[in-house]
C-alpha cells in the first residue's frame, strides 16, 4: 500500500522544533520521503493535484491514497517502556488462578489481546512488557510480528528474576545466588526474551515485599547484565530503595524502573554511566483522588502512600540534572489502563520538562532505550511508518496526545476516528475519545 499524509505540522522526533506543512510519503511499511507543502495539506500553492472519489472518501495521487490532515499534527507513534499486558488494571487483588493451567493461559491471552488493542487506540505503537508468563507474552509478541493479531510492537522480558518470595515471585524465576541468576538469565534468553527484567528491590503490589529491601548484590545483578550483553540485549530493573538503585547502576543495568528513593549519589552515577530512568509517575495520577481508591487493599495503599512523595521528588531532581528519561506507565497496576502513556508525558512536563523533551521520552528517547531506534521513534525516510495524528498543537497543549485521530502502524492504518477519511482494513480500529483521564497532580508541597 502507498499512503501520503498531508499535515499542517510535523514533529519528527529529531528536530527541537516542529516543522510546517508537509507531505509524508509511505510505501509498504516504510517512510519514503518527507516534502514541504507550502500551500497546506490540500495542495494549494504547491500546485499538487490529486483526484477524489474512492470508496473510502480518500483522494489519490500517483497510486497513493492521500489522507488530508489539515489542522492536525503528525508525530512518531508513541512508545510505552513499562507495561504489563497480562494485567487488567483492576484495583482488587486478582483471584486465585484456575487450577487448570490451560484455562489460566487462555484468560491471560484474552487480556493481552484486549490490552494490545487499547494500546493502539491510545496511539501507542510500541510497548516494552516487563513481567508476564513466558508462554503468553512471547506468543502474543510473535503473533503480532507475524501480523496475525492487532496490536503494538511488543518488546518482552517474559518472566522476571527475583529472590525467593521477592517482588513478583508468582510469575518469576526465584534466585538466591549469582549462579541461579545466571541460569535464569540464560533461560529467558533461550526462550527469546528481548530484554531481561530483574527485581533489585521489593515493591508495592507483592504483599510481603517491602520497597526498602535490596534483593540482590552488585555481583548477582551483574550476572544478568553479562548474559544479556553477550546477546546484544539489555536489562531493566524494578528498583525502589536507594541501595538497590545504586547496586543496579554499579552492576551496569541499563534502565532503572521507578527509582523511587533516588538520591544525589545515584543521580551522579546515572549521569556518569548513561543509565536511563523510567520513573512511572502516571500511576499516581490515577490512584490519588480516584473515587474508587477504597477498592485497593489497604496493605497496598499504605505502601503506595510511602513511595509517592519520594517518587516525584527523585524524578524531579533527575530531570533537572539531565538524567536520560524514557516514558513508562506500569500499565496493568490498579487504575492504570493501557494506552495512556500521554499521562506520563504530561506528568513529566509538570515536573519540569519542556513539552518537546517530554514528547521525546515517549518517542525518540524511548526507542533508543528499547534498541529499536533504527526502525521507529522518529519520522525519517527509511524508518518504519509508525505515525500518529492529533488535532491541534501538542507542544501548546500536551493533552492533545490523549486523542489520536489517526494511527499508522507498520505502514497500515491501524486506527482512525470517525469522519477522517482513510483507507481502512477489517482490523482497523475505530478511535473514539477515551474518558477517565486523571485530574490529580503532584505539587512539591504535597497538596
Amino acid at each position: 500500500m502507498k499512503l501520503t499524509l498531508r499535515c499542517s505540522v510535523l514533529i519528527d522526533g529529531v528536530a527541537d522544533a516542529a516543522k510546517g506543512p508537509c507531505s509524508v510519503h509511505i510505501e509498504g511499511d516504510r517512510i519514503l520521503s518527507i516534502d514541504p507543502l507550502p500551500g497546506g495539506p490540500a495542495g494549494g500553492e504547491s500546485g499538487e493535484q490529486h483526484s477524489r472519489g474512492d470508496q473510502n472518501g480518500t483522494s489519490s495521487e500517483g497510486g497513493a491514497a492521500v489522507i488530508d490532515l489539515e489542522g492536525y499534527t503528525l508525530l512518531p507513534g508513541l512508545i510505552d517502556c513499562h507495561v504489563h499486558l497480562t494485567s487488567e488494571a483492576s484495583p482488587e487483588r486478582p483471584p486465585a488462578p484456575p487450577a487448570n493451567s490451560s484455562e489460566r493461559e487462555y484468560r491471560l491471552l484474552l487480556n493481552v489481546a484486549q490490552n494490545m488493542r487499547k494500546s493502539l487506540q491510545g496511539g501507542v505503537t510500541t510497548v516494552r512488557d516487563l513481567g508476564a508468563p513466558n508462554a503468553v507474552i512471547l506468543l502474543l509478541r510473535d503473533l503480532e510480528r507475524a501480523g496475525r493479531v492487532t496490536g503494538p510492537r511488543v518488546i518482552a522480558s517474559g518472566a522476571g528474576i527475583t529472590i525467593t518470595g521477592g517482588h513478583g515471585w508468582a510469575t518469576g524465576h526465584e534466585c538466591d545466588s549469582a549462579v541461579e541468576v545466571r541460569r535464569a538469565a540464560r533461560t529467558q534468553l533461550k526462550l527469546g526474551a528481548d530484554v531481561l527484567k530483574i527485581m533489585s528491590s521489593g515493591g508495592v503490589f507483592t504483599a510481603l515485599s517491602r520497597s526498602s529491601n535490596c534483593q540482590f548484590s552488585v555481583e548477582e545483578l551483574h550476572e544478568a547484565v553479562a548474559e544479556a550483553e553477550k546477546m546484544g540485549k539489555r536489562v531493566a530493573t524494578h528498583s525502589h530503595s536507594k541501595d538497590a538503585i545504586k547496586s543496579s547502576i554499579l552492576a551496569g543495568i541499563h534502565s532503572i524502573e521507578h527509582g523511587i528513593f533516588l538520591d544525589d549519589e545515584c543521580i551522579s552515577l546515572m549521569l556518569e554511566r548513561g543509565t536511563y530512568l523510567v520513573p512511572t509517575l502516571a500511576p499516581h495520577t490515577y490512584i490519588w483522588g480516584n473515587p474508587e481508591i477504597h477498592r485497593i487493599p489497604q496493605v497496598f495503599l499504605d505502601k503506595a502512600t510511602v513511595i509517592r512523595e519520594p517518587n516525584f521528588q527523585g524524578a524531579t531532581k533527575a530531570v533537572k540534572a539531565g538524567v536520560r528519561i524514557a516514558a513508562g506507565t506500569d500499565s496493568g497496576i490498579p487504575f492504570m489502563e493501557h494506552g495512556r502513556v500521554a499521562s506520563e508525558v504530561e506528568t513529566l512536563h509538570d515536573i519540569g520538562m519542556k513539552p518537546m523533551e517530554a514528547l521525546k521520552t515517549a518517542t525518540r528517547y524511548a526507542s533508543e532505550l528499547l534498541q529499536v531506534d533504527q526502525k521507529v521513534g522518529t519520522i525519517e525516510p527509511g524508518k518504519v511508518a509508525d505515525i500518529i495524528a492529533v488535532k491541534g498543537d501538542p507542544l501548546a497543549d500536551l493533552t492533545a496526545l490523549r486523542y489520536p485521530a489517526l494511527v499508522i502502524h507498520d505502514g497500515k492504518v491501524a486506527g482512525v476516528e470517525p469522519g477522517l477519511h482513510a483507507p481502512t482494513m477489517p482490523e482497523t480500529l475505530i478511535l473514539t475519545r477515551r474518558a477517565g483521564w486523571p485530574s490529580w497532580k503532584w505539587s512539591p508541597s504535597g497538596d
